[in-house]
């Protein structure tokens, strides 16, 4: 469906979104299925960046740079077993297309947004999720703490990561 010619990957502030940006990066986000969609509206206004490669017929591969409220910081950490008090943002919502997979939009997308940042960031991903953990490696994140039990995925367990700057 897509060639496999390099897609722009573009990085904005929600603010200097259109709506129809703002739509097709929330479908997106929703559509990978990893996150709850309840006041993710509300979380994209609070995110530090959010990053997307778009094709005529929507968005291929969404990310976020997101700035993680207290509270969720908090229960990481604790979950995890790993102090994440010096990390600002959290790099997530990384989800691209089945037809467009290949065309390494993650890593793009991923590389995009952790290098428009200067200071420490952290991600989550599930333990069997082998693509991302890969992507974070190549990005020079290092795992950290214990792997803890997923809320959205009963079974799974999650891994946190570091960037440290």
């Amino acid at each position: 469906m897509h060639s496999n010619e390099e897609r722009p990957v573009c990085v904005k502030h929600y603010d200097t979104m259109s709506e129809e940006e703002r739509g097709e990066f929330q479908k997106a986000v929703e559509e990978g299925g990893e996150v709850d969609s309840d006041g993710l509206s509300e979380r994209m206004k609070h995110a530090r960046l959010l990053a997307y490669a778009a094709f005529e017929q929507g968005f291929l591969g969404v990310g976020g740079l997101k700035q993680p409220a207290g509270s969720y910081l908090g229960k990481v950490s604790r979950l995890s077993g790993y102090d994440l008090s010096g990390y600002c943002a959290e790099l997530g919502w990384v989800y691209v297309t089945p037809e467009a997979r290949g065309m390494r939009l993650a890593s793009r997308i991923a590389e995009a947004l952790s290098s428009s940042y200067e200071k420490g960031i952290f991600a989550t991903t599930r333990s069997d999720n082998v693509h991302m953990q890969s992507i974070l490696l190549k990005l020079g994140f290092a795992r950290v703490g214990n792997e803890y039990r997923s809320v959205e995925h009963s079974g799974k367990k999650i891994q946190a990561w570091v960037l440290s700057r």
